[in-house]
């Protein structure tokens, strides 16, 4: 990576996105996040606080789950090292809330989109707790475009430190290279505050978390 030049996505959304999760672009402060239509009849219509969060989703001080967002979402791992692979495969596998959700909306305060997360599974209606973990790398994954990077100039300094640090502490030359070449991506907004803290519940509905991230 040569000076500190910055690069961008192209305006349209970069490759292919995973059918195991869905990503808004809209900007927090565009209101909440509608779901498509065949889903919009499946939220259900209660009010935040009756809705539970997954323990190893839930905000605490100690995360019940170790996990790097920048990292792939199969590095998650329980902080219990008494918890053994199958157990963590099977917690994977269990709703994300109680009672179990068609959707979620994840928001940040470092981030001016919303991510929404569905079930990876084909003809399921229940969000697993791999579909959130899945579903904020996949988000955070998206390049940013120039007009997006624009929105918070204050911050730019800031998100082109952290992309040029995110691509030199790749393991060689050439991967340093071809990671830089795409661009900042939205992990970078987040200024290197890249440890998964947890979900609360919000205001705005019983589907409408918010993340909390750390150093």
């Amino acid at each position: 990576m040569s000076g500190k030049h910055v690069h961008f996505a192209p305006d349209a959304y970069p490759g292919t996105p995973s059918p195991s999760f869905s990503v808004s672009s809209l900007p927090s402060s565009t209101g909440p996040f509608t779901p498509p239509t065949h889903y919009q009849s499946l939220v259900p219509t209660l009010p935040a606080g009756s809705i539970q969060v997954h323990p190893f989703l839930r905000l605490s001080p100690v995360p019940m789950v170790d996990y790097d967002i920048s990292l792939r979402a199969e590095t998650a791992r329980p902080r219990d090292h008494r918890i053994s692979a199958a157990q963590w495969q099977h917690i994977l596998t269990q709703p994300a809330t109680e009672p179990a959700l068609p959707y979620m909306e994840i928001r940040s305060p470092s981030l001016p989109w919303c991510i929404a997360i569905y079930p990876s599974s084909k003809g399921s209606l229940v969000v697993t707790v791999a579909d959130v973990l899945y579903g904020i790398y996949a988000s955070l994954r998206t390049g940013v475009t120039r007009d997006e990077y624009a929105l918070n100039p204050q911050l730019q300094p800031y998100v082109d430190a952290a992309y040029r640090h995110r691509c030199k502490n790749l393991a060689d030359p050439v991967a340093i290279d071809t990671e830089s070449k795409k661009g900042v991506k939205r992990i970078d907004f987040c200024l290197e505050n890249n440890s998964f803290v947890g979900l609360s519940s919000t205001k705005q509905g019983g589907h409408v978390w918010q993340m909390a991230l750390s150093r």
